[in-house]
């Protein structure tokens, strides 16, 4: 039992319960001390000569503080066992109270425990907090990067679009220079067939033109053939 709870329940039992038993012990002892004083032989003993109606009054006072005492017993008992509650219930709110004291110290110790999380818990949140403004800004530097090379891309998409369309004309141009190419050596080759005829024309030529000569000659000669 806590030391709080036995020094109440010692109290109570000093102020309210031993007065209280102490009474009743008198009332008793006096209730059985009072009988003496009221019998015949108690009144030779005491000098006192008592009629019988004396007798009867005083057998019926007798019998009526007898009532008055036992009433007053049991009121004095009712109040010892009122006493008692109280007291069971003084010891019930003092064990009560020490649950609470040990449950608020318990709570104490929690709520430093939880203070110390909560700090943890705020010095995490900061370096989670600092580490998220560090990707935001990773996240607006990459974006930035990637709008530029959005743009890029776009330019040399737009580049890509002039050097197919370059490369289309010089494919078209190409084409024509190879329509051309090929009509030139088709006339080339008809040329070089001209020539190739006419060299041979010539050549008939000069060999004719060499037998007419040899022929004047030699009629210029006078030596016939």
């Amino acid at each position: 039992m806590p030391d709080g709870v036995a020094h109440i329940q010692g109290l109570v039992f000093r102020v309210v319960d031993t007065p209280i038993r102490a009474l009743i012990r008198y009332q008793q002892a006096e209730l059985r001390e009072y009988p003496k004083l009221c019998t015949p032989y108690s009144s030779r003993r005491y000098g006192i000569k008592m009629s019988d109606n004396v007798a009867t009054q005083l057998e019926r006072i007798q019998s009526e503080l007898g009532q008055i005492v036992d009433a007053r017993i049991a009121a004095l008992e009712a109040v010892l066992q009122n006493a008692e509650r109280m007291t069971r219930r003084l010891i019930k709110a003092e064990v009560e109270l020490e649950h609470l004291n040990e449950n608020e110290s318990d709570m104490t110790v929690q709520a430093e425990a939880l203070e110390a999380q909560l700090l943890t818990a705020r010095a995490r949140n900061a370096e989670i907090k600092k580490d998220h403004d560090a990707l935001l800004n990773q996240q607006e530097e990459l974006t930035s990067r990637s709008e530029h090379l959005t743009e890029t891309s776009q330019a040399l998409r737009q580049d890509v679009e002039k050097a197919r369309a370059k490369v289309l004309e010089i494919e078209t141009e190409a084409n024509t220079l190879r329509t051309e190419n090929t009509s030139l050596r088709t006339k080339a080759k008809t040329l070089q067939e001209n020539v190739t005829r006419m060299q041979q024309l010539k050549d008939e030529l000069m060999s004719s033109i060499s037998g007419l000569t040899q022929q004047m000659s030699g009629l210029a000669s006078g030596e016939p053939k």
